[in-house]
C-alpha cells in the first residue's frame, strides 16, 4: 500500500515538473551549502576543542539519517491537529479500510528527505575511517540500533 500511495504522490509533484526539479535543486543546494559551512569553519579553525573536520563531518552525516527519517515518514503528522481535524477532513481517514495513523503517514511523500538520508550516508562513508572509533561487533549494531531510537527522538523535539 505504502508503494501505491508513493507512486501517487510522485505522479502529483511530477506534474509541475519544473516545480519539482527546482525543489530538489534547493534541498541539494541546502545540504552543499550545510557541509560547505563546516569546511568553512575548519578551514579557518583546524580543531574545535580537540575535534577535527572529519569528526564533525561524521557527527552531521549521523545526525542527517535520523532527521531524513523522521522527515519522510512522519512529517505528514503535523497538519492532523492543525488543519485536518479543525477542518473537518479526519472523517476521510476513518471511513478507509485502512488504519489512519498509517493512511496520515503515507499520504504525502517528502522526497526532500532523500536528500538528507543519501548527504547522510555519504557524509558517514567518506569520513567513518577517519572518525578515530575502533569499530566492534557491538559498536557496529548499537550504531544501527540508535537510528530509530534518534529519529523517535527527533519526533518528539518537535
Amino acid at each position: 500500500m505504502y508503494r501505491v500511495f508513493v507512486l501517487q504522490e510522485m505522479k502529483r509533484m511530477m506534474e509541475y515538473r519544473g516545480d519539482f526539479f527546482i525543489g530538489i535543486a534547493g534541498v541539494l543546494l541546502n545540504q552543499i551549502f550545510n557541509v560547505l559551512f563546516i569546511w568553512i569553519i575548519f578551514r579557518q579553525i583546524p580543531s574545535l576543542n580537540g575535534w577535527t573536520l572529519n569528526q564533525i563531518a561524521f557527527i552531521y552525516g549521523f545526525s542527517l539519517i535520523p532527521k531524513g527519517l523522521d522527515h519522510l515518514f512522519f512529517d505528514n503528522l503535523w497538519p492532523v491537529g492543525y488543519w485536518i481535524v479543525q477542518k473537518g477532513d479526519f472523517d476521510k481517514y476513518l471511513t478507509r479500510p485502512l488504519n489512519p495513523l498509517f493512511h496520515v503517514m503515507i499520504e504525502r511523500f517528502m522526497v526532500d528527505a532523500f536528500g538528507e538520508i543519501v548527504v547522510g550516508i555519504l557524509l558517514l562513508c567518506s569520513t567513518i575511517s577517519t572518525a578515530l572509533i575502533v569499530w566492534t561487533p557491538l559498536k557496529i549494531v548499537l550504531f544501527i540500533g540508535v537510528i530509530p531510537f534518534a529519529t523517535i527522538f527527533i519526533r518528539l523535539l518537535k
